[in-house]
């Protein structure tokens, strides 16, 4: 699966997977915003929809990140969860990415079986323009 990274492009930091028959997309503002609803991550799959808000934790796991999704914010009114799988290990960039660019390093937990070596701490954090 190939994946593209977007660092600061307008104001957004991007990461999206390519997958055989579209994409799967998480964005964020790289600044909060007053309106708490637009600092949540905007989640989408290719041309079914978009949905911004409901994303409470990210399981990352040697071969799989999970999103999980409040019960009533399901994304797309269906998934409460969503499972990205790997041919490859999760490298330390992939969750780099999802810590410190992406911000959810709060909401971020690791399997019992992820390798020590590639955790990371969240030290980046988002600003008030």
């Amino acid at each position: 699966m190939e994946v593209d990274f977007v660092y600061d492009e307008l104001d957004t930091n991007a990461i999206t997977f390519r997958l055989a028959d579209g994409y799967f997309s998480i964005q964020t503002c790289v600044y909060l915003e007053d309106d708490e609803r637009l600092n949540e991550p905007m989640v989408e799959l290719s041309d079914q929809g978009a949905q911004s808000g409901g994303l409470v934790g990210v399981l990352v796991c040697p071969r799989e990140i999970s999103l999980q999704f409040q019960e009533s914010l399901c994304f797309l009114d269906e998934c409460s969860s969503i499972s990205i799988v790997f041919d490859e290990l999760v490298d330390v960039t992939l969750v780099d990415f999802f810590v410190n660019h992406l911000f959810l390093g709060d909401i971020l937990i690791y399997g019992d079986d992820f390798d020590a070596s590639k955790k990371v701490i969240q030290t980046r954090k988002r600003d008030y323009l």
